[in-house]
């Protein structure tokens, strides 16, 4: 089974040449976030493998874990060190990296291969010690809710210093925005302030003219599947081309709209879509048709039908836009309209193939990173039984700056869910399993 940033795997050995047959069971749990040079992005997805590694295999097991990579050394042991001092801060709150690193290497030489490394280690536990344990299990959601609208002694709530915490942290995050700064592109961005880091950002397919691989869009990581969902913001009239070429290129299947056209008598969105049923607008090689329009409450379902080049000589590409209308540009919807809209957003990807899903609103950060989080958290409640706010949103924020950038989105973030719970109490009383023994 594949998740974001490692697979699952269950493998059953049997010993042949025996005259009973034995066998035993293996699980294996492969990190795939590691590029061929340097170290991961984000350390904390390393400690996220490392902590679901030891839920399956705790450290009271009697078989020793099997740890490997290419050589056995670099990467093997930068997972084992940080393990043992992970274990050293629950059991004894001490830190002691150079000393179990020597230890280490009186067993296995070069274990930790690179200066890299090892300030890798030391990122990855200065995080855990600055952020503290944010993941929560679904029965305890309710009361870490209630804890954190508490004031602590110095007058912030819970909630105002984990967001604090997501700010600091992801100040030290290195991002660069030279790609949407570039003379040719700065028309292209709705805010100049929220803008796409190069390394995540969507890359069109490049045409004749500078800047034409360009749109204000980054790839964020879903739950399961690396690069889940597109987070942009709405289209300008300039860059409605741009947005149905990301759409057709990338072979999305569903766009969320979080926003109206006019909100507080300003443009949030172009209308990008034909207004009439059977309509067809052409956006330079693609023609776009609107199929049916339906509308349930507080959201529109658009069906969109997509063409590239004659209609003739290549398949339709199927595109249903959901738009939420009750959002406004300051303050909150009802969190059922969020469960409602993810509701049907699930079924509308069980219908037509569990694609790229974009996300999107006026400046593609404070709603769409509100709404991507809700989504992703539900996700793994459903799995695991637990969710872990603070972890996702700054994992997030490496791919596209800003996403949930204020208090009260993030708090939003955590009652949706709590509500969810609430309507579907199933997950209340979830307990950790080997979740993925189904396999």
């Amino acid at each position: 089974m594949p998740f974001a940033e490692y697979e699952f795997r269950k493998f059953k050995l049997e010993n042949l040449s025996e005259s009973e047959s034995k066998h035993m069971t293996v699980s294996h749990l492969h990190y795939t976030a590691w590029p061929d040079h340097g170290v991961p992005d984000n350390v904390m997805s390393l400690i996220a493998f490392i902590r679901h590694v030891r839920k399956l295999h705790p450290v009271s097991h009697q078989q020793p874990l099997l740890v490997h990579c290419s050589a056995g050394v670099g990467r093997t042991g930068t997972l084992i060190l940080l393990d043992i001092i992970m274990q050293q801060m629950k059991t004894e709150g001490t830190i002691s990296v150079l000393h179990w690193l020597r230890n280490l290497r009186m067993q296995r030489m070069k274990m930790v291969q690179s200066q890299q490394q090892y300030e890798f280690i030391h990122c990855g536990l200065s995080e855990l010690v600055v952020c503290g344990e944010t993941e929560v299990g679904a029965a305890n959601l309710r009361i870490a809710l209630k804890n954190l609208k508490k004031k602590g002694p110095v007058g912030f709530t819970g909630f105002q210093r984990q967001m604090q915490i997501i700010e600091e942290v992801s100040s030290h995050h290195p991002v660069t925005f030279s790609d949407a700064e570039e003379e040719y592109n700065r028309n292209k961005n709705r805010f100049p302030d929220k803008l796409p880091n190069d390394t995540y950002r969507v890359r069109l397919r490049c045409g004749p003219m500078p800047g034409s691989d360009y749109i204000n869009a980054s790839f964020v990581n879903g739950y399961k599947q690396k690069g889940a969902y597109i987070a942009t913001q709405c289209p300008l009239e300039n860059t409605v081309a741009d947005f149905w070429r990301m759409v057709n290129e990338f072979q999305c299947g569903c766009v969320v709209m979080l926003c109206q056209l006019q909100e507080e008598g300003e443009e949030s969105s172009c209308c990008f879509w034909p207004e009439e049923e059977g309509e067809s607008v052409v956006h330079g090689k693609l023609s776009v048709k609107l199929v049916s329009v339906k509308t349930h409450g507080d959201i529109v379902t658009r069906k969109l039908e997509m063409v590239e080049g004659a209609a003739r000589l290549n398949r339709p590409h199927m595109v249903h836009l959901l738009q939420l209308t009750s959002w406004p540009l300051q303050g909150l919807p009802h969190p059922m309209a969020i469960l409602s809209l993810i509701d049907q957003l699930t079924s509308t990807q069980m219908r037509c193939g569990n694609r790229r899903t974009v996300i999107m609103c006026s400046d593609g950060v404070s709603r769409t990173g509100t709404f991507l989080t809700i989504h992703c958290q539900l996700e793994r409640l459903k799995t695991e039984g637990v969710v872990d706010f603070l972890q996702t949103i700054k994992s997030a924020r490496l791919h596209r700056p800003g996403l949930v950038n204020n208090t009260d989105h993030y708090v939003f973030c955590h009652e949706v869910v709590n509500m969810y719970l609430d309507n579907f109490d199933t997950y209340a009383n979830f307990e950790f399993k080997e979740v993925f023994e189904f396999l």
